[in-house]
């Protein structure tokens, strides 16, 4: 099978859904099933609160945003995948406030791709046709395609809004590509119709296709295009990579190692030689007895959906389908949303039938998404992880990784910052107190002895050193490559010299060299 296909591009509007289970998993399977590699989001209802890592994007692509700056509604963003190379620094910006637009090039291609999103109650028409302007005066010469919900009925072509937007587009050539509708929406006791989801661009004979989609998430049908531009096929896992530190290596390394002479080790009377001398006995095969695994990363337990709520689904989709052949009997009919033929009945009945089903869908989805989050919480807690449970609870409730917000400080709360200048503040106020002399320089406040070994001390015994390693914990971060729970392992065969390098440098007042690097991780 070809690993290799055209470039397809993507479009819904969600209506939210980014934190949740229930359209994530929709907007999962519609990537896979269409093989998409950029999809356009709209309505993402995102803030600064709430931090990309957290949301429920597919593994193996990356999401760019664009959020609302005030309130909780709209917003734009593209998911991408991991194979496409691109570059999002376009130089199309403007100081319109309003405009909810997010822009990348792909590369080793002349193609601009913009997802938008035009909310007429948010940013005006004439705002958006000057943004548009401006940005393909800009790109003047490259493929430009326009994707996403411009809340303009393409096919009410007497409007003096679609007819603004007509002239816009001809000025540079622009066509839309989508016909058919992409809205139905029940108001009363009739169905609308509107198509207001659009694909916009300057280079249509490159286009393989663009169609909508049979998929629906909340009230509009996708859209799909496809380009005659190659690229690979997006991954349905992302794979990650580690060395397999498995009980039959770590046994064979055992074997090895007992076999090295470690003798020229104990004759070395320079500490860092010693060091060097055993770090490559460790690490010369390290490569050779721990070879890199590679595995496919499932998606963790918050997108797991349970059988039954599988179940809802497939019959949610099922009554949509039902709902649509009604539908198209409806508009193929002569009837004008009568209400009262069978035609018009049937797709009001099965209209119900499926916002019922939706519901319990959705209902069904974030009780499994609670049971998930409790077992996890469960499980964890009777290995006492702490870490894990805070993980969950961060993934959980969307917390973000990082927060710009800064406590209020007052006489009782004194935050790491101050604390932080009052100490950096130390040693200048303590040297504007001190008087200038001229005649003097800091090697005259050292002492003349630079002598640092120790006069007299104990040995540190290979029992002190064995119980001191074995006590720390095994997930604890060091600079070795070797992970602490091998080094444990192998600790009755370089026990002796461990306790020969940590006495040497006691004897010598020497610390080495590969010892003075640390691991400082935030808290």
């Amino acid at each position: 099978m070809s690993n290799i296909h055209n470039l397809t591009v993507g479009h819904c509007n969600i209506q939210g859904g980014l934190t949740g289970i229930s359209k994530t998993l929709q907007i999962s399977e519609m990537i896979k099933k269409y093989e998409m590699d950029i999809l356009s989001l709209n309505e993402t209802n995102l803030n600064d609160s709430i931090a990309t890592n957290t949301l429920n994007i597919p593994a193996n692509y990356t999401f760019l945003r664009n959020d609302r700056g005030t309130g909780s509604r709209g917003g734009c963003g593209l998911i991408i995948s991991n194979k496409v190379a691109y570059d999002d620094k376009v130089k199309v910006n403007t100081d319109l406030p309003t405009i909810e637009a997010k822009w990348i090039k792909v590369k080793s291609s002349n193609y601009y791709i913009c997802g938008f999103y035009r909310s007429s109650g948010y940013c005006k028409l004439d705002d958006f046709i000057d943004y548009f302007t401006e940005c393909m005066i800009k790109l003047r010469g490259k493929k430009v395609i326009w994707i996403g919900d411009i809340n303009v009925d393409q096919n009410k072509i007497n409007d003096l809004d679609y007819r603004k937007l007509d002239s816009a587009l001809k000025s540079f050539n622009m066509v839309q590509t989508i016909q058919n509708y992409t809205r139905v929406a029940k108001r009363g006791n009739k169905f609308t119709y509107s198509t207001i989801d659009v694909i916009i661009t300057n280079c249509y004979s490159d286009f393989e296709s663009s169609s909508v989609l049979p998929e629906q998430v909340g009230d509009h049908f996708s859209l799909k295009c496809v380009l005659q531009f190659k690229v690979e096929l997006p991954p349905k896992f992302e794979k990650i990579s580690f060395h397999n530190y498995s009980s039959s290596n770590i046994k064979a390394f055992q074997t090895y190692l007992a076999n090295v002479n470690l003798e020229p080790l104990f004759e070395c009377n320079e500490v860092d030689t010693a060091v060097s001398m055993l770090e490559t006995h460790l690490n010369k095969y390290h490569d050779h007895f721990f070879p890199l695994k590679t595995i496919k990363k499932h998606e963790s337990f918050i997108y797991k959906p349970s059988q039954e709520s599988l179940v809802a689904i497939r019959a949610k989709k099922k009554l949509h389908r039902k709902f649509k052949v009604n539908l198209k009997k409806v508009t193929e009919s002569n009837c004008g949303n009568c209400n009262v033929c069978n035609k018009c009945i049937n797709a009001h009945l099965a209209w119900d039938e499926y916002r019922k089903q939706r519901n319990l869908s959705n209902k069904v989805t974030k009780n499994n998404k609670r049971e998930n989050l409790l077992n996890d919480l469960k499980s964890k807690s009777a290995k006492n992880d702490l870490k894990g449970i805070w993980k969950s609870l961060k993934i959980a409730t969307n917390t973000p990784a990082k927060t710009n917000t800064q406590p209020k400080v007052d006489e009782n709360n004194i935050t790491a910052e101050i604390m932080n200048k009052h100490f950096c503040e130390v040693g200048p106020k303590l040297n504007a107190t001190v008087p200038v002399h001229r005649n003097f320089t800091y090697r005259d406040f050292l002492t003349n002895s630079t002598d640092s070994t120790l006069g007299s001390f104990t040995e540190v015994s290979s029992d002190k050193i064995n119980n001191y390693i074995l006590s720390l914990s095994s997930n604890k971060a060091i600079t070795d490559q070797l992970p602490l729970r091998v080094i444990k392992s192998i600790l009755p065969i370089i026990i002796h010299s461990l306790t020969h390098i940590v006495n040497l440098s006691l004897s010598s007042g020497q610390f080495p060299e590969s010892c003075k690097l640390a691991v400082v991780s935030p808290i």
